[in-house]
This record gives C-alpha cells, structure tokens and sequence, in this order.
C-alpha cells in the first residue's frame, strides 16, 4: 500500500478455505480491491484483480511488517465525547463532571482496531467521580493487553493535586512490549507540567501536553529542547496546543533537528470541523518513516495521530 492508504482502508487478510490461494482485500466505501498471492519456494507471486469475489474465509494477521512500529498519540478528553460545535461544547459541558462509559468503549474499540505498539493518550482519567471512579488507563491496558505508565499531569504540592476530578486528570504511555520505567518530568510554568520520558529500545519518547498561553507554550518548550536535547533517537508527541500556528515549535525543531512527519499539515482540531493542527508526532532523523495518518474520527474534540515507523 502506498503511505496513507492505510488509514482509508479496512484491512483484512484472507484465506481460501479450499486451497493456497491468498487474497487480501481493502474494503473502502467505493470499490473493493482484491490481491490475490501464490507461494512458492518463499516467493511471493501476485496479481491484482479488481472486482468482487465471494471467498469463503477467515481472518488471519495484520499484514503490517512487524519489522516497524506503530504509535497512536491521541487527546480523548477523557472520554466525555465528541461535541458537534464550540456552542454543545459549552452547552454540554456537563459531561465534563459525569460521562457514561460508552465514549469511551469506542475509543477502546477504535484504538485496538489500529493495534498500535506505542500509544500516548493526553487526558485520560484515573479514576473520579466523573468515570464512577474506573480508571481509564488501567481499563484500556487490559483491552488491549499492554503494559502502561501514567501520572498526573499536575506538579505536587499545588491545589489542583487536591481537587475532586482535576487531581485524577492524568497523561499515558501504553506499549506492547514491558519497558523500563519512564521519567516524569515537569514543566516549570503552567498549569498542565507533566512530560512522560520513555526508553524504547533505546529510542527516547516524550509525551506532553503544553499550556494554552503561548508566552508558557515558549518557556515550556525551551525547557523541552533541554531535557531531550543529545537524546537520539528521540520522539516527541503531543497535544502543543498551537493555536497561533505550526512556526511557534519551528525554533524548537531546528534546535533538536527534529522533522514533522505530517508532511499535508493535515489539521487535529476540532474534530467536527478540522482547521488546526495542534496534534504532533515530531522525530529526529533516525526515525524513518513509512505511513503517517489522522484518522476522522469523532471520538473526541481532537483527532488522533497515527505514525508507522522504523528506528
């Protein structure tokens, strides 16, 4: 598949049931697109054939080469929902408070869909009354079965540490594979101070989430390029709120030599009506990358970030 083909297609791999022959089909809403592969000898012949055929069929692998990685950075807003305009999201704010657990089951759902091996979620709740007290972060890990590490993203000794609901609004790491334990770090001005420092085979990954005022975005990320600069391979993904536009982090790239993947400037927020791209994955040149996608999906006022990649 050419890069970005892989967010518009729902891959499935199939076999049939009465010989060698292979199929893998890309459903879209338009046509469906049939490989059909033979094997011989460890080689792989195919053809293309572009019509429907009725196989008789099973499921069997991503065809993904787990040779790369996968990583899925999304802001779920704690799983109160999508809004459909700045007005319900005022008008609804209730949720904020108390949210049923259905939004979130279709974020669980989603994200075990696109089967990341490194996910970082922004806002996700530990366990408040908002939730009826279910952590978030341990109830994803076991649907899909990874390891996680979390904190809240608030610096101890402040109030927001003692306040019903805020003091459970945390930021997560999950993967695949058990890693060491991160860092957490801390900003030295804003509200919102967490940064989570993972070690992944010998990668370097920070998950943030930057304030809203541009003067602390600034402080924040020069503080950013300290802590990770000499760091390679690095990683740095997040919520960067860049309200003003993408050139307020392009000192901070070139200070660490970092690229942006997402060569379209395809917009994060908000998500009933795409203009901003405040959502980043930003990686050092080490990092080669293969597919970049922000799936359009309503799961949350943000969008998510999907990047498959190789060290």
């Amino acid at each position: 598949m050419v890069p970005g083909e892989r967010g518009d297609f729902q891959r499935r791999l199939r076999v049939d049931l009465f010989g060698d022959l292979l199929a893998v089909n890309y459903i879209c809403h338009d046509y469906i697109s049939l490989k059909t592969c033979s094997f011989h000898r460890k080689e792989i012949k195919y053809t293309s054939i572009f019509f429907f055929l009725n196989f008789a069929a099973i499921d069997l692998f991503d065809l993904r080469n787990h040779a790369g990685m996968r990583i899925l950075v999304y802001n779920i807003a704690y799983g109160t929902g999508a809004p459909k305009s700045y007005y319900h999201n005022i008008s609804t704010a209730t949720r904020y408070v108390r949210t049923p657990r259905t939004h979130f089951d279709k974020i669980m759902d989603f994200i075990q869909e696109k089967d990341p091996d490194v996910l970082g979620l922004i806002e996700i709740d530990t366990g408040s009354y908002r939730t009826n007290f279910t952590n978030q972060v341990e109830l994803i890990a076991a649907h899909l079965k990874h390891h996680h590490q979390s904190s809240v993203k608030y610096k101890h000794g402040i109030l927001a540490r003692a306040l019903p609901i805020i003091r459970k609004q945390a930021n997560a790491v999950l993967t695949k594979k058990k890693l060491p334990k991160g860092n957490f770090h801390y900003f030295p001005a804003g509200f919102k101070r967490l940064i989570i420092e993972v070690d992944i085979d010998g990668m370097r990954f920070f998950l943030v989430h930057l304030s809203i005022q541009k003067r602390v975005r600034k402080v924040q990320l020069s503080h950013l390029a300290k802590l990770a600069r000499g760091r390679t391979p690095v990683i740095i993904a997040g919520d960067f709120n860049t309200f003003s536009g993408s050139h307020e982090i392009k000192e901070f790239q070139e200070e660490l030599g970092l690229f942006n993947p997402n060569a379209e400037a395809l917009p994060t927020f908000p998500s009933w009506k795409p203009k901003k791209q405040i959502d980043f994955i930003l990686c050092s040149k080490h990092v080669k990358v293969k597919n970049f996608e922000v799936p359009k999906v309503k799961f949350s006022d943000h969008l998510p970030i999907i990047m498959d990649f190789e060290v």
